[in-house]
This record gives structure tokens, sequence and C-alpha cells, in this order.
């Protein structure tokens, strides 16, 4: 299914999202400014990984093929902010 290879790609992005931000706070002693956008990047990703977790529990549930269709199109979304990546699927425009 699509679906899970755009899931595994956002899980893939997300885990490097957390290791920049981990990279960023240990180089040195952040100002109050870093850290707090290392703070909010890390939020960022626990709240991404919330809204897979919560698409997948929905697409889970036995909803109608059209359901899953605008799931997977939300994921897509949620994907297009790293359409430079290599691994990112052009398809999922």
């Amino acid at each position: 299914m699509e679906m899970d290879r755009i899931i595994e790609f956002l899980e893939a992005r997300l885990a490097e999202d957390e290791g920049l931000a981990l990279a960023l706070s240990g180089d040195g002693d952040p100002d109050a400014a870093e850290a707090r956008r290392v703070e909010r990047l890390l939020a960022e990703c626990n709240a991404k990984r919330d809204t897979i977790n919560y698409v997948q529990r929905l697409n889970n549930a036995g909803m109608p093929e059209f359901s899953a269709d605008y799931l997977e199109k939300f994921l897509i979304i949620m994907a297009s902010v790293y359409s430079g990546h290599p691994d990112h699927d052009e398809r999922w425009v």
C-alpha cells in the first residue's frame, strides 16, 4: 500500500530532523533563542509522529476506500515539505 511507503518516508525524515535538533543542542552552549528553536523542532517532530499514528489508527479502523484516499492525501501533504529529498516520490504531488 502506498500509505505505508509514505509513512516510512516520513518516519525516516522525522528521525533525521530529530538528529539535527539534538546535534544543534549539543554544539556548545546554545543561547536561549537556539534552545527554543531546538525545543520547537523536537515538539514538531512529536506532533507529526502523533498525526501519523492517528492517521494509521483511522485507516486501520476499516474505513471506506474513499476515506483511505483522503488519509493518504493528508500524508502526501505532510511529505511535501521534504520534496527535495532524494527518497521523495514525485508521484506524491
